[in-house]
């Protein structure tokens, strides 16, 4: 395939009513602090932070690889994805990489190409992560964690920590797919099997660039942070010290 860079006019002019498309095309921002942002970039000025949820259950047929046959895929109602990037193939037309929150078990794909059509577009509903994200740096500590227990228990949503860090890892070329899952325990699984080993140490001992993953929590799900710039990162900015309140599972290193 020819792909050429897309114009930020094209999707706005078709769809403009549309969160989707604006955010595609430049016209919206994604719900990702500024240093979410700037760690996530790419090579590619297409890089997009959003989020997204399948309205209903969502029919799509992903671009298929060279010498693969068409298929197709269901999304549940409900499941997460995240816009990578899109390109404009010269004979498909725009095509949108998104990344797919579900677990291996479900026979979805983590990370594929998909032509943004009608469907695609009305289908997706873009969420606020705003509230999540607040309570998720707040059950960063013993205190925070036991004020938001209530209030997050009865959610199912993944934690938007490991959708920050799958993105982190994928711009910056540490690994070359979005990464499955939906829960940031899961991570202990999905990293060794994208190059990552684990490296026998505590958090405390964590180099520049690690990623440690830890269980438990309100929901379950966990939680993951990378050592960066002396601090640890998980989406929303840099803490002095790694998570408490959460069982720890291992660090990993590439």
């Amino acid at each position: 395939m020819q792909f050429a860079n897309i114009s930020k006019s094209c999707l706005c002019t078709a769809a403009a009513a549309t969160a989707l498309a604006s955010t595609l095309c430049g016209c919206g921002a994604g719900p990702m602090d500024k240093l979410t942002e700037a760690t996530t970039k790419t090579t590619s000025a297409n890089f997009q932070a959003a989020d997204f949820v399948a309205k209903e259950d969502l029919v799509l047929r992903p671009v298929p690889a060279e010498g693969e046959a068409p298929s197709q895929i269901t999304l549940p109602e409900g499941t997460a994805v995240t816009v990578i990037e899109t390109k404009v193939d010269n004979k498909a037309g725009t095509l949108v990489r998104l990344g797919i929150d579900a677990n291996e078990e479900s026979g979805l794909p983590a990370d594929a190409w998909f032509p943004l059509d009608a469907a695609l577009l009305a289908g997706l509903l873009q969420v606020n992560a705003s509230e999540e994200e607040k309570e998720e740096a707040a059950a960063s500590t013993p205190a925070g964690n036991a004020v938001v227990k209530i209030s997050r228990a009865a959610r199912g949503k993944m934690t938007y920590c490991y959708r920050y860090v799958k993105r982190a890892l994928l711009s910056a070329g540490r690994v070359n797919a979005y990464l499955p899952g939906e829960s940031a325990w899961m991570a202990a699984n999905a990293l060794p099997k994208h190059g990552f080993r684990r490296t026998g140490k505590g958090p405390s001992a964590a180099g520049e660039g690690d990623v440690c993953v830890y269980s438990g929590g309100p929901r379950g799900h966990g939680h993951i942070e990378m050592k960066r710039g002396g601090g640890w990162w998980f989406g929303y900015g840099i803490k002095a010290t790694p998570m408490q309140g959460r069982n720890f599972i291992a660090c990993f290193t590439k």
